[in-house]
């Protein structure tokens, strides 16, 4: 007994640790870190209740659905005895198939499938080869189901190619056909001939015999009771009733803070989830299926276009959520399952059991989410990087550049809550411009320098990621007044007249609005106006000195230009994000990031009307993960954020950094010194107008 439960515990380590080392090598790969963390924070802390109720109705459905088509199995079986062995009731196989999904993930290529067969043989006396052959078949019809949810997201894909998967898995259902219902039978048919009687007299010999010829035998009687297209039917709805579940979860946890990814469609969605199933049932020894299931999704999201950081993040939430839900409905049903063995609720109805199964599954889950919704909650980005030692100020030895005269402006928690900071030079002197206990960030200078546009978050903290729940605010730098402009509105830029802003609105679209009168917003570009779908998502606008030209990110889509006069005439300059204007010249200059680089990003130029690329700037140092770059007016300064390698813009280590365009990289100013994030910065040089 201590050795098997040595052998037990080692597996579950061996399971758990491969489990971690998948997990943290898929980290690494996005490049999320600590940032991708946060987000799978927020995703599971604020992931909607409704939404994820709606997943563990499904998960009962689904459950009961599985339960009549293993009783229509297993009856199918039994009738062939002339023994009179007692057919559970659905209540009873309801308990048996919520233990069963718990227990499928527990151990690799869902050997924990073999707890179906230990409870109905233990608690019901169903024999082991009804129960394989019950069990077998329906895993069989589950293979073939999935071949009709690929047909459907081939006919709702949009044009969506998985002819290949679809081969691949015709020729699986036509092996396992061939296999289970020919090969099992003939197995037994050749062990018989082969072997003489007297291994009979082998006990496990004559055990192992016994169950292979009554799982022939009940596979038989099935393949015989035409009830194929029942079960067939069955199947596909317990497909229809998962992945519909599935699907909704996905937008849970992907609202909270990956907005981006509820344009996903369907077909999309099913595909990942089918990939993600896939590789968590691979012989790989992972602890629940972690790290295996977020790979297989992942393998499937990036390959349909989506960025890497955000398929790992929405995939672990889903895992973990789903989880926690899985595995109450399964420990409700043990519990009653002992209750019922051990004779205690004779009196007690199946429905009645049913409805306690069910109340205990939701106390379970609801106790099990509460304390992760809170620890998520409480880990909020806005924190994260305040404490981690003390802040490293400039020393005596403060030199700022030279020939530089005028302002930098960012946004910094270094003080527990992202707020606006304002730096002078030559003389250093710094300042801390907004003091809110909500995310303030984006600043842009007005082309006179005495004002600032900045966006500020609706809730205490929101993921940069969520375009949607922001607000657009100018700040007097003489008076001190903040002044709301735009609802649901986020990284507002300034026209060079400085009379009107331009921001994303909902994500979807861009808007203009006057800086005085917030009634008078209109809509100035939208996907279909420049021949692109609908909830295209844009990002980070920007307008050029003359106010004709606009620069955008467009998700997924990269970097584009396009003629105010014109929308329609867009031009996809490159690939990348972050797009800006380096005024000053004769023709249109515009400056983004892109791959590759030290670190991943370089900074990119390009010269109008034909935006030839070429490199700008990527530094030599340790800090060359270069981010939200920004020209000034006169078109000398570039001010910009860099880490050491992370990447989430509101979470990681940023530093400010300003820079000479055209000089040696040695001559680059560090503007912060903490350990905190800071990111989008601002410049605004005495004697020339800031740039948009």
């Amino acid at each position: 007994m201590n050795c098997i439960v040595r052998k037990t515990f080692f597996k579950i380590l061996l399971s758990a640790c491969v489990s971690l080392i998948l997990v943290l090598l898929l980290y690494r790969l996005s490049g999320g870190g600590a940032g991708l963390s946060g987000a799978v924070s927020v995703a599971v802390g604020e992931a909607s209740v409704l939404l994820v109720g709606s997943y563990f109705v499904c998960q009962i459905c689904q459950a009961s659905l599985r339960a009549v088509r293993s009783r229509v199995l297993i009856g199918c079986a039994l009738r062939r005895r002339s023994d009179s062995v007692a057919l559970p009731s659905f209540w009873d196989m309801l308990q048996v198939t919520l233990v069963r999904g718990a227990c499928a993930d527990m151990l690799p290529a869902r050997l924990g499938e073999a707890s179906y067969v230990a409870m109905l043989n233990g608690g019901w006396r169903i024999p082991g080869g009804d129960c394989l052959s019950s069990l077998s078949v329906g895993i069989f019809f589950d293979v073939a189901a999935l071949l009709a949810v690929l047909f459907a997201a081939v006919a709702f894909g949009g044009g969506l190619s998985l002819a290949g998967a679809a081969a691949v898995l015709f020729i699986v259902c036509l092996t396992g056909y061939v296999l289970l219902f020919r090969g099992v039978s003939s197995a037994y048919s050749l062990a018989s001939r082969c072997f003489p009687a007297r291994f009979m007299n082998f006990r496990p010999y004559a055990w192992g015999m016994g169950l292979l010829r009554d799982t022939a035998e009940s596979i038989s009687a099935i393949s015989e009771s035409r009830t194929s297209f029942l079960v067939l039917v069955l199947s596909v709805a317990i497909r229809f009733v998962k992945y519909a579940g599935m699907i909704v979860l996905f937008r849970a946890v992907s609202a909270a803070a990956w907005p981006e990814m509820l344009g996903t469609g369907v077909s999309h969605v099913l595909i990942a989830l089918i990939s993600a199933e896939g590789a968590a049932s691979l012989p790989v020894p992972s602890f629940m299926s972690f790290g295996t299931y977020e790979a297989g999704g992942t393998l499937a999201l990036t390959a349909l276009g989506f960025g890497m950081s955000e398929s790992v993040g929405v995939l672990l939430a889903m895992h973990i959520v789903s989880q926690v839900i899985d595995y109450s409905l399964g420990v409700s049903g043990f519990v009653f399952f002992i209750w019922e063995k051990r004779g205690r609720e004779a009196k007690m109805g199946g429905g009645i059991r049913t409805f306690l199964t069910i109340l205990t599954a939701a106390v379970l889950s609801a106790a099990a989410m509460w304390p992760i919704r809170s620890r998520c909650r409480s880990v909020n980005p806005e924190q994260k990087n305040t404490g981690i030692g003390a802040p490293v100020e400039p020393g005596a030895d403060f030199s700022p550049p030279a020939g530089f005269r005028g302002r930098i402006v960012w946004s910094s928690n270094k003080s527990g809550s992202h707020d606006i900071y304002m730096m002078t030079l030559p003389s250093g002197r710094t300042e801390r411009l907004t003091n809110s206990d909500h995310a303030d960030t984006y600043p842009r200078f007005s082309p006179d320098g005495r004002r600032i546009a900045f966006s500020r978050s609706r809730p205490k903290w929101v993921s940069h990621r969520d375009q949607r729940q922001w607000d657009v605010w100018t700040l007097d730098l003489e008076t001190g007044k903040e002044k709301l402009v735009a609802a649901n509105a986020f990284s507002a830029v300034w026209t060079p007249d400085g009379k009107s802003l331009v921001y994303v609105k909902n994500a979807d679209s861009l808007a203009q609005c006057p800086a005085d009168n917030p009634e008078g917003e209109k809509i100035i570009l939208t996907g279909p106006m420049c021949g692109l779908p609908e909830g295209t998502i844009f990002q980070t606008p920007n307008v050029d000195g003359t106010g004709r030209f606009l620069a955008v990110t467009i998700r997924r889509r990269g970097v584009w230009v396009f003629d105010l006069q014109d929308v329609s005439l867009g031009k996809n300059i490159d690939g990348g994000c972050e797009i800006t204007w380096w005024n000053g010249a004769e023709t249109p200059r515009i400056v983004w990031v892109n791959h590759p680089g030290k670190q991943k990003n370089t900074f990119f130029t390009a010269e109008g009307p034909e935006y030839g690329k070429k490199r700008l700037l990527d530094i030599a140092g340790d800090y060359s993960h270069e981010y939200f770059p920004k020209v000034s007016a006169d078109g000398k300064w570039l001010v910009y954020g860099a880490s050491t390698g992370g990447h989430e813009h509101d979470v990681e280590d940023y530093e400010i950094f300003l820079w000479r365009i055209g000089t040696e990289e040695s001559s680059i100013f560090r503007v912060t010194w903490h350990t905190s994030n800071d990111n989008w910065p601002d410049v605004f040089a005495d004697g020339g107008s800031a740039e948009l």
